[in-house]
Formats: structure tokens, sequence, C-alpha cells
């Protein structure tokens, strides 16, 4: 992996460390390159949290909903991941390079780019995804 930078509209830099927005859509530019006796691998990327425990996996993906696959050489690639509902915390990202036709991790690189997700409020839960859910009362009290 050459390089991986997060894309978003509410990313900053405090003392080295990229924060962005709970809820906030982010996508990831990534470049890497392949051996050249590598015909076919799909990639993956995984957000994890500072115990490296996999939050949310992120297989690439064609138009067409299936794998994406690619050869030997380098590729430079724009990677959207949608809106990031995490609570607040510390992540990083882990991508994963696997052959396709024998299923072997070629490549398998943790601790990329960390970065900590605020909010203006804590919601109080141990969990690590939060996605707010609109209620519409059907009695009155």
């Amino acid at each position: 992996i050459e390089k991986i930078e997060i894309k978003s509209r509410s990313k900053r830099e405090i003392d080295g460390l990229a924060v962005i927005d709970q809820g906030d859509s982010i996508s990831i530019e990534i470049e890497v390159t392949i051996d050249a006796a590598v015909n076919e691998a799909v990639f993956m990327l995984s957000i994890v949290d500072s115990a490296m425990n996999g939050i949310i996996t992120f297989p690439f993906i064609n138009t067409d909903g299936f794998d994406e696959t690619f050869g030997a050489g380098s590729h430079k690639l724009l990677v959207d991941l949608g809106s990031i509902d995490l609570n607040i915390g510390q992540y990083s990202f882990l991508f994963s390079c696997v052959e396709k036709k024998t299923e072997i991790v070629l490549l398998r690189h943790q601790g990329l780019k960390p970065f900590h997700v605020h909010a203006a409020s804590m919601h109080r839960s141990n969990a690590k995804v939060i996605r707010s859910a609109k209620v519409t009362r059907l009695t009155n009290w």
C-alpha cells in the first residue's frame, strides 16, 4: 500500500490524527501495487476499533454488485464508504488482499490511517455503531 487517505466534508487533523464527525459520509483514496505473480485478487477494507476488533467490512464490488477483481500492477482507487455511524472513539483501517481462486490471503495490513470519530453528544451505549431511528407516536399519553 503506497497511500491511504480519508476524504470527508468534516475531516480535520488534530495532533496529526484525522477527526471526522459522526454520521459524515466518507470515501477512501487508496494506492496499492500487486505483484506480477498474482492473476486475480479481491480487496476488502475494514474499520477496526482500538483493540483491532472488526467493526465494519467493505468488500470491493463493481457496479453490478460482484467482486471487483484486480490483476498485477498499480491501482489507484476511490472507495465510497457512505455514512460512518460510529460511536465516539478511535478507529483505523485494515486492508486485505486475497487471491480469488485459492483464497490465500496475500496481504493483511492493520492499523492504517488511525482516525477519531467526534460527535456533539455521546450516546449511552457500548455499541460501536450508532444510527438514529425516527419514531412516530401511535398513541397519546
